[in-house]
């Protein structure tokens, strides 16, 4: 219910009306919603030919679907970390995530892709907008080096040896 999957294909189906070449695969663990998305998707001509429903993914896997993908979207109300995102932003995915504060410093402010209100269908919509008429290469390229200088392990690594220098050297 946090990643609010409703929210975002009641965006999505609206969006496929102007864009229907459109394709939303979810990857999902949960199953709490299914039959929820799967009533809507019955109503819905667009959502049957648009929407796909992968289900649970191993870890190992999840790359393969984060590379085939231009943008990765996430309609959570909070996180903790986002390590989802994080995972999408190191494959080069141009985020479209709720503005959260999690989600905001790990776009850069919202400055890689474009964030949207948590709930709110139509800020959904006005962001999707903006991403899918962004220069989605230099997004994605934008990303991966995002990623690599604020979020990979080595950039975590070299900002915690940072830290742990200037403490020693106000001790000293």
């Amino acid at each position: 219910e946090n990643k609010d999957p409703l929210t975002v294909i009641s965006g999505f189906e609206k969006l496929c009306n102007r864009y229907p070449d459109l394709r939303l695969y979810m990857v999902y663990g949960e199953e709490k919603l299914l039959s929820e998305i799967k009533s809507r998707m019955e109503r819905s001509q667009v959502l049957q030919q648009n929407l796909i429903l992968v289900g649970k993914v191993p870890n190992s896997d999840l790359d393969i679907y984060y590379s085939s993908a231009d943008i990765f979207v996430l309609g959570s109300h909070y996180e903790g970390s986002g390590f989802a995102l994080c995972e999408a932003l190191a494959c080069g995915c141009i985020p479209l995530v709720t503005d959260i504060p999690s989600f905001r410093m790990m776009t850069d402010q919202g400055k890689l892709g474009s964030l949207w209100n948590p709930g709110d269908q139509e800020s959904f919509l006005t962001s999707a907008e903006q991403v899918l008429n962004c220069e989605k290469q230099k997004q994605s390229d934008a990303a991966v080096l995002f990623f690599e200088q604020e979020l990979s392990y080595q950039a975590i690594a070299k900002k915690q040896i940072a830290m742990f220098d200037s403490v020693l050297k106000e001790k000293n």
